[in-house]
């Protein structure tokens, strides 16, 4: 009999312990949804009032709370770039390419200024052929280590385009796994590759292309360099 009782009290013990278990997990899950859709709701009903009473002050409040929300996603894909021409250094792989393709996806067009010409091309072919809207891509070989390149580059796009409204200076190179000074006999002329590519070409080509940036309306010029140009150097003493 008391065998039975025992087996009875730990039996509802462990039935209590887990249903402890699975109302805090279905409680914590709740709540998670709870802060997610209020977060939403709150960002919508909030919007739509800014609209109604200031509506001449509406879209910098709304882009201020959503950037406060954390929500500036939401806010760049309602961007209308239709009828803008913009230019990505290193758009043929990466964040570069990315950029490319969310310009595109906002009616952009592109130029995937790229060294890597086989990638470049079919970079821009997969984005005019998944592209729904009224924007284009299109590659143009530049090479920002060597400034005929670089000229030769803005003399084409001047030839074909008579506006630049946003210049994205993307494109980088180095390398995360480090250099040891003593393992390179081209060490010094790699460095002077990545100073090269990294700072003297972009600031050539941003400087020949503000002429015909400083037309547009609404210019705008974007210098972040890709995630390349991390690089570790080590030298031993």
């Amino acid at each position: 009999m008391f065998r039975v009782m025992d087996s009875q009290v730990s039996i509802i013990s462990y039935l209590g312990l887990t249903l402890n278990i699975y109302i805090t997990i279905f409680i914590s899950l709740i709540w998670a949804l709870f802060v997610h859709g209020m977060k939403l709701w709150f960002e919508i009903l909030f919007g739509v009032w800014i609209l109604r009473r200031i509506s001449p002050f509406s879209k910098i409040l709304i882009e201020r709370l959503y950037r406060l929300l954390g929500l500036e996603s939401v806010v760049l894909e309602n961007k209308d770039l239709r009828g803008t021409v913009c230019i990505v250094t290193g758009g043929a792989t990466g964040i570069g390419k990315k950029v490319s393709e969310f310009f595109v996806k906002c009616g952009a067009t592109v130029i995937i200024a790229d060294i890597q010409e086989n990638k470049g091309r079919v970079t821009a072919y997969k984005i005019n052929t998944n592209n729904s809207s009224t924007g284009l891509a299109r590659y143009m070989y530049i090479d920002l280590s060597d400034e005929k390149s670089i000229r030769s580059f803005v003399k084409r796009f001047t030839y074909d385009y008579d506006r630049l409204d946003i210049l994205v200076n993307n494109a980088g190179i180095g390398s995360g796994s480090g250099y040891r000074k003593e393992e390179s006999s081209d060490f010094e002329k790699y460095i002077n590759k990545v100073f090269q590519v990294n700072y003297i070409g972009t600031f050539i080509l941003t400087e020949l292309l503000l002429p015909i940036l400083k037309v547009s309306f609404e210019q705008s010029l974007l210098s972040q360099l890709s995630e390349k140009i991390y690089i570790y150097i080590y030298i031993y003493i």
